[in-house]
């Protein structure tokens, strides 16, 4: 028996209200070893180490041709591919003239991108019975902006520099909320915040 809950979350249309949404709880994650172990007993007549054997054989495939640059279905399982990224000591390639460019040795695999096969989405659909465990709040704004910035401030006279992740656990903001928020911080030449870094290693920092 699966177990979920209604989730309070902001409505996509944007204006204000919020809408409840069911989230399944995780009940426990899979160890490799339970999961061979469950698909060579129960009359498969498979012993173990040939399950074992095939499934690594798998995943090495799976590396070898999404190395290739392939991208690999498996019929009732789902399609797999590979996604790119710049290495992580690389500065982000700009369009600004006189700006460095990228080359291959500066780009790395960075996620193998996964859809679903609909079979076993309805695989799974057929073989999960849910039952409800309760309602999850959002937790609510209790902090003006002008608020949030001075926590802000106050966390960056601590430390050198500060995350969105850590601005999320200030204040409790989404996500998206709080880089919307710090973008307009360091917009403002009187906020006090300003930023170094690109993209996703943007760390926001007290300005003089």
């Amino acid at each position: 028996m699966a177990k979920y809950v209604m989730r309070e979350m902001n409505d996509v249309r944007g204006d204000g209200e919020t809408v409840m949404y069911p989230k399944i709880e995780r009940f426990r994650q899979v160890a490799w070893d339970d999961f061979v172990e469950d698909i060579s007993r129960g009359g498969s007549n498979i012993n173990r180490g040939t399950v074992e054997n095939v499934m690594m054989r798998v995943v090495d495939k799976l590396a070898e041709y999404i190395g290739r640059g392939c991208t690999v279905k498996i019929d009732g399982l789902g399609t797999f591919s590979a996604s790119l990224g710049i290495k992580d000591e690389k500065e982000r390639e700009t369009t600004d003239e006189g700006e460095p460019k990228r080359n291959a040795q500066s780009v790395e695999v960075k996620n193998i991108k996964f859809k679903v096969d609909k079979k076993l989405v309805e695989n799974t659909k057929l073989l999960c019975r849910l039952e409800r465990n309760g309602v999850r709040r959002m937790r609510k704004m209790e902090t003006t902006k002008e608020e949030r910035l001075e926590l802000a401030k106050d966390f960056l006279r601590k430390n050198t520099f500060m995350r969105v992740d850590d601005y999320v656990s200030l204040t409790g903001l989404s996500r998206t909320r709080a880089i919307c928020e710090l973008q307009e911080f360091r917009r403002d030449e009187n906020s006090g915040i300003g930023f170094v870094g690109r993209g996703s290693h943007k760390l926001y920092v007290l300005s003089c």
